[in-house]
Formats: structure tokens, C-alpha cells, sequence
């Protein structure tokens, strides 16, 4: 007996990425910069580790700045790192590598998605009613 297999969902996952690629690739790298810099801050052994995140300021400035309208979830403030690990310090290290590890990324998925969007070749219309028109098919007697 010969099995049917049901391609449409392997289809419309082939179709879902190829139409979000750019975006995905985009969040991507956006997110490896953000392990970067949690790994940074975990490596170094400067005590200014925490103005590492003064950089997500211009990457991630619109999240930032809406998240700065909820101050008891948002501390994007400087606070002196001192000797203590990030791991212990959520004020420096867990709240904005969450704000902008997760908020960023997503941020960036969807500005990708609309400079896609914006920059996409138009589609044929293949079903449209309109017959293009050539030069010759124009009255004259206008």
C-alpha cells in the first residue's frame, strides 16, 4: 500500500521562510550581538562592564526608550558595576540583556520585515482584469 504524504505544511513552511528570511537573518544577527555582549560583560574584569549596554541605546533606541515608560520593569539606568559578577546584578546585566535580547530581536524582526516589504518587486497579477494597452490600441479621435 503506498502512503500519501501531505506536503502543504513542509510548503507553506518553505513559503513562510523564503518570504521572512531577510527578517529572520536580521533578528539573528541582532540577538548573536546581544550574546556578545552578555559575554563580554561576563569576561571582562573592567568595573565599567555595564556601560556596554549604553551601546543597545542607539541599536535598540525606540524599545528603549518605550521601555523607559515602565520604570519599575525597566532599569536601563547606570548603576557602578563594582566587583560583584553581572550574574549578580540584575539591575546592570539581567534586565537590559532581557530587554534587549528578547524586545530588540523582535524590534528588529519587524523593521527587516517592513524594509522587505518596502524594497519587494511588486507581484504579477496573474488574474487581473486589466488588458495592458499599447500604443496602437489608443483612440485617436480624442
Amino acid at each position: 500500500m503506498e502512503t500519501v504524504r501531505d506536503t502543504t505544511r513542509v510548503t507553506i513552511r518553505k513559503h513562510w521562510f523564503r518570504r521572512n528570511g531577510f527578517a529572520i537573518t536580521i533578528a539573528t544577527i541582532h540577538l548573536l550581538v546581544v550574546l556578545a555582549a552578555c559575554r563580554f560583560c561576563m569576561r571582562t574584569t573592567d568595573p565599567d562592564w555595564p556601560m556596554v549596554w549604553a551601546v543597545f541605546l542607539l541599536i535598540d533606541g525606540p524599545i528603549i526608550f518605550l521601555s523607559s515608560a515602565f520604570p519599575h520593569y525597566s532599569r536601563m539606568t547606570y548603576f557602578p558595576g563594582g566587583e560583584s559578577a553581572p550574574l549578580n546584578d540584575p539591575n546592570n546585566f539581567w534586565i537590559p540583556a532581557l530587554i534587549c535580547g528578547i524586545l530588540g530581536t523582535v524590534q528588529w524582526f519587524f523593521v527587516a520585515k517592513l524594509l522587505a516589504m518596502m524594497f519587494a518587486k511588486p507581484r504579477a497579477q496573474t488574474d487581473s482584469p486589466i488588458v495592458p494597452l499599447d500604443k496602437h490600441s489608443l483612440p485617436t479621435d480624442i
